[in-house]
């Protein structure tokens, strides 16, 4: 097949040939052959990733970041975003970021971290927050967990993927700068409830609102949670559990912890925790579903989002 110099491959991929040359020299985004003459021969293919790298940047992903990606995992990346977005529904999955998950999944099989990275960074690029939380990273953990509980997964896909999204999260919300008298909301789970992805969740949907989020971690006692909630002035203290083994004694660890804080303090439960019998205390609020909880923050703080039901 014939192949270009650069200004014919300039002409194709719709690229200046001074652009082309700056994102090989700087970024290696593509490697043409020279001929004998050390003159630069493009390719079909060459032609076809430039145009696919100028269609990344079109839509505002960084040709450093772009260049990273494989062929096949930019190529998911222009598909999740070649229809037009749907209207957001909280909790329901889009078409629009299915080529995201499937190469996740894809990268996790051959045990990839750099794409499973990769993938998920460009997702939560271009994709809203809510899109990302509830249709890529939610369904992601929900499959995966499924998986592995079934054998249908090695327990090292399980832990590689998850130590890639509490990377990529933690990230997500220290990105979000708000003002300093903007409400803060502190997020955590009890002593004994080591599952941390919900209220990691749970805190990228409250930092993108534009509230101040403090995140302690997973099995945190109850001491730990009431003077943490005083040093940072929390207006909210979030508490998710998910599989707590004993429900009893997360009963009596979120009746304690209700009781040490401060009145003025609101006392979200999620998931096993909403359950807990909390009688004593005015300002309590519960969400069964991370669902529920995005509804309830949209609610409570006023931040401009329209919620639509499913």
């Amino acid at each position: 097949m014939a192949d270009h110099r650069i200004l014919g491959a300039s002409r194709l991929a719709g690229l200046t040939p001074d652009t082309i040359r700056k994102w090989e020299s700087r970024y290696g985004a593509i490697n043409p052959r020279r001929d004998v003459r050390g003159i630069r021969r493009y390719s079909e293919a060459d032609i076809n990733r430039l145009r696919e790298l100028r269609s990344a940047t079109d839509l505002g992903y960084p040709i450093g970041e772009a260049a990273l990606l494989k062929p096949e995992e930019l190529s998911a990346l222009l598909r999740a975003n070649s229809a037009p977005a749907p209207t957001f529904r909280t909790g329901l999955r889009s078409r629009r970021p299915d080529s995201f998950t499937r190469a996740v999944l894809s990268g996790l099989r051959r045990y990839d971290g750099e794409q499973v990275d990769r993938m998920l960074a460009a997702a939560s690029h271009l994709l809203t927050p809510t899109e990302f939380v509830f249709d890529v990273m939610s369904p992601l953990f929900h499959d995966i967990g499924e998986a592995w509980r079934k054998g249908t997964m090695e327990i090292g896909q399980e832990h590689l993927f998850s130590a890639v999204a509490r990377s990529l999260l933690g990230n997500l919300i220290r990105r979000y700068a708000t003002a300093k008298d903007a409400p803060s909301l502190l997020f955590t789970t009890p002593a004994g409830e080591p599952h941390e992805f919900g209220i990691l969740l749970a805190a990228m949907l409250a930092a993108s609102q534009s509230t101040r989020v403090h995140y302690l971690g997973p099995n945190m006692p109850n001491a730990s949670i009431v003077r943490s909630a005083a040093d940072v002035k929390a207006d909210v203290v979030v508490v998710g559990a998910v599989r707590s083994r004993s429900r009893a004694g997360l009963r009596r660890t979120v009746t304690a912890l209700a009781t040490a804080l401060p009145e003025r303090t609101e006392l979200w439960l999620g998931g096993r925790a909403a359950q807990a019998a909390v009688t004593h205390r005015t300002h309590v609020q519960r969400f069964s579903t991370l669902r529920e909880f995005y509804e309830g923050l949209i609610r409570e703080f006023n931040a401009g989002v329209t919620v639509l039901s499913p």
